[in-house]
């Protein structure tokens, strides 16, 4: 956390610092990331970039599997070279989620979340979840 002691220290631009020029600086690469993939989606063919795609379209259900596979005592543990898990994790994540997407539609908890959003807007707006 910053420290609180002087204002000065709001001038600090450093990672994760939670100061106005950190929160300016994470906001551009931001929205320069999103302008880029963009123009990038503009220009190319969809099936190049159907993998980055499906997996945006899963991120809920590939953050959990990745978080499991990280755990204590995982058998998907299967090197210490932090490159290379990442490198494996990154390809696993694409080629589940583009095969899920072409195939099964919706990740199993994204089709989740979305169902218990439906029965709260249900009851919130008074009718019974069942209705449907």
């Amino acid at each position: 956390t910053t420290p609180t002691t002087d204002w000065r220290w709001l001038l600090i631009s450093s990672p994760h610092s939670s100061t106005t020029w950190d929160l300016v600086h994470t906001s551009a690469t931001a929205a320069g990331v999103l302008g880029l993939c963009l123009v990038v989606t503009m220009h190319a063919r969809s099936r190049l970039y159907l993998p980055l795609v499906a997996t945006g379209s899963m991120t809920l259900t590939l953050y959990t599997a990745h978080v499991l596979a990280l755990a204590n005592g995982s058998p998907l543990l299967l090197t210490d070279n932090r490159l290379q898990l990442w490198i494996g994790h990154v390809i696993t994540a694409m080629v589940i989620a583009t095969f899920w997407r072409t195939q099964l539609g919706r990740g199993p908890l994204e089709g989740l979340a979305a169902q218990i959003d439906r029965a709260a807007r249900r009851q919130v707006e008074g009718r019974s979840p069942r209705g449907r």
